[in-house]
């Protein structure tokens, strides 16, 4: 059962390439190993790896910081920009999404289902496609078919996973029905990128991607 995490504030310790959240276990036990779940809209999570925990003392009053490791400065200012002080977020287990899984909600609830249709015009799309999504095809390294639509695969690096994030904040106003789910592994793990929808969705997808072209 995954467990929660009521965050008073995060910082970076810079001079350690460290990213804090500070707070207190709510529900469940927090360890290394796992990772912080952040909802940043209805159709989008990020995961923050826990890399080390540390009690913190203030004034009597004790704590708990949960400590991330990040690469560079891009990733350090995606991760400020998520304004987590005072949320509470979910702590988990890192694991292989099943693929029977992948268009599920959290805790396996299904997504409410929204018309599989791309708001774009075509010229729209074609400048789109000929645009982010290329440069998105072209970096993916991998490109799994799961149910309900694609899995991507990325190299580890500060300045793609600011691409991703830029191309889901894109693609969200103009595909509602589409859901996203970004994991960053730890360490210089791979970045993996689900875009999973209703019936309907993997169709669309292979026609937006051309993903027809890319795999044998």
């Amino acid at each position: 059962m995954p467990a929660r995490f009521q965050v008073k504030q995060s910082f970076a310790i810079e001079r350690r390439h460290v990213f804090v959240l500070v707070g207190t276990p709510v529900e469940g036990a927090v360890t290394a190993g796992m990772q912080a779940v952040v909802r940043v809209s209805d159709a989008l999570s990020l995961t923050i790896p826990i890399h080390g925990i540390e009690t913190v003392r203030r004034g009597g009053a004790e704590s708990v910081a949960l400590t991330s490791r990040y690469t560079g400065p891009e990733e350090l200012e995606l991760l400020r920009g998520l304004d987590l002080g005072g949320s509470l977020v979910e702590i988990a287990e890192i694991v292989e999404v099943a693929e029977e899984d992948a268009a599920a909600g959290p805790a396996g609830e299904a997504s409410p289902e929204l018309p599989v249709a791309c708001a774009l015009s075509p010229p729209a799309l074609r400048e789109r496609r000929e645009g982010a999504l290329r440069a998105l095809r072209a970096q993916a390294e991998e490109i799994r078919e799961i149910r309900g639509g694609y899995s991507l695969r990325f190299p580890a690096g500060d300045a793609l996973l600011d691409d991703l994030v830029k191309v889901i904040q894109m693609e969200r106003k103009c595909c509602a029905f589409l859901r996203f789910s970004l994991v960053v592994t730890p360490g210089e793990g791979p970045i993996w990128l689900e875009l999973t929808g209703p019936e309907g969705t993997q169709e669309l997808l292979t026609d937006i991607l051309e993903i027809s072209a890319l795999t044998p």
